[in-house]
């Protein structure tokens, strides 16, 4: 009887070590691999060993990801379906846009209009006529009325949107912040415009 219950107790004993080893749970053989940020792993270190578990660091940065690129940065002209600003020289107002397509062409197009505007000659009641029009681009109405200066060389893309209409109050949205910005026109035409545009 006795030999009986020793046996039966180590074979009790025996899958309770195999359970052990099977179970995931924290104990010795358990390992965590972080990355080592300086000051903030060597805690993370001590209390993971206080229950047990072993960890290794490995380095945050490291040659591959500094000198492996997969993909070439696209050039500032390339890029496209984008929100973007560009300021006045004079007064530090910006003016902010959205385009689909790439922004280099964008850009062409309200230098064209802006070179253009400052090109042509105007009488008194020739230049208080133009001042009343609202022309194509809030740029040139800004350049035509204040006689400033566009800044074309510090045009920034502000966000990155594929959907038309989600672009389009994304701008809204910069519009509004943006507190020194020309008043009024490309957001009282964006709302109407999103009024109009058909429920999906």
């Amino acid at each position: 009887m006795d030999l009986v219950a020793k046996q039966q107790k180590a074979k009790e004993m025996k899958q309770v070590k195999q359970k052990k080893k099977a179970s995931p749970t924290c104990g010795p053989g358990v390992q965590v691999v972080i990355p080592y940020v300086k000051g903030l792993s060597e805690a993370v270190i001590r209390i993971f060993n206080k229950f047990g578990v072993s960890v290794a660091s490995k380095p945050f940065r490291t040659i591959c990801n500094e000198l492996v690129h997969p993909k070439d940065k696209l050039q500032f002209d390339e890029v496209s379906e984008c929100i973007y600003q560009i300021p006045c020289k004079n007064c530090g107002k910006v003016y902010v846009g959205e385009t689909g397509r790439t922004l280099g062409v964008r850009v062409g197009e309200h230098k064209k209009e802006v070179e253009v505007k400052d090109t042509s000659k105007f009488t008194r009641q020739s230049k208080k006529l133009a001042e009343e029009q609202q022309k194509k681009s809030a740029i040139t109405d800004h350049v035509t009325r204040e006689n400033h200066v566009i800044d074309w060389d510090q045009v920034k893309v502000i966000g990155h949107e594929s959907d038309r209409r989600t672009r389009r109050t994304k701008e809204a949205i910069a519009i509004r912040k943006c507190k020194d910005n020309e008043p009024g026109l490309r957001v009282v035409l964006l709302t109407v415009q999103l009024r109009q545009a058909p429920s999906l």
